[in-house]
């Protein structure tokens, strides 16, 4: 269950700094929030593992960061549906740490789409 004791404010900074492409402050400011289980922070660390953003690519390390968004899908929807596309996305290119495996990508991306995300 998600800490909801987390700090919208500490959230919004870490956010505004990954918009900024001040990915190192990002990744130190979102770190924390998402061990804590936020939903939101979780899929901010997982894309920068993706996309190697503030730390190394790892494509593992991401897909457990979108697996743990994935599993709030009762109290955040929305962010689940992300997370399920965004491991769609993993499995369909070459990520450092993961193989292709198309089969997994489209059961991630029929995921998203019955969560509501758009195609």
């Amino acid at each position: 269950m998600p800490n909801v004791n987390v700090s919208s404010e500490s959230l919004c900074h870490g956010m505004r700094a990954f918009d900024a492409g001040q990915f190192d402050l990002a990744f130190a400011l979102l770190l924390p929030i998402a061990e804590t289980g936020n939903a939101s922070a979780q899929c901010y660390v997982a894309a920068m593992y993706h996309g190697g953003f503030g730390t190394a690519a790892n494509g593992r390390v991401a897909r457990d960061w979108y697996l743990r968004a994935t599993e709030q899908i009762d109290t955040s929807p929305r962010i689940a549906a992300l997370a399920f596309n965004n491991l769609a996305t993993l499995y369909t290119a070459a990520v450092p740490g993961l193989r292709v495996n198309k089969s997994l990508a489209a059961q991630y991306t029929l995921r998203a789409r019955a969560l509501g995300l758009p195609s």
